[in-house]
């Protein structure tokens, strides 16, 4: 039951965020995460959140409101969508790639 409902708040951010960048342009990076979450050691706020390739393997996740920056894995998407996949762990939610 937890597993889906972790699924579904994942769903309704990624459309949150997909609905906003759309509204705001076709080059907007940004997407709006409604819970914090870990990545590469670091505890990240909920909030807006930019995201910048850096390269063919990764890209920067900044936190628009605090200026906090990390690299991620990511999958190169042909249509340049992109998807934040989180997975549920001992301390909480971690952004796990970026697809």
């Amino acid at each position: 039951m937890k597993r889906v409902m972790f699924i579904a708040m994942c769903a309704a951010a990624l459309l949150a965020g997909s609905a906003e960048a759309k509204s705001k342009g076709k080059n907007d990076r940004g997407v709006v995460v409604p819970f914090e979450f870990s990545v590469q050691n670091m505890n990240m706020p909920a909030g807006h959140y930019e995201i910048i390739p850096q390269g063919q393997a990764f890209a920067l996740v900044r936190n628009i409101e605090t200026g906090r920056s990390v690299h991620v894995m990511r999958d190169l998407s042909p249509d340049g969508s992109r998807t934040l996949i989180f997975r549920n762990g001992e301390t909480g939610k971690k952004l796990v790639r970026i697809g």
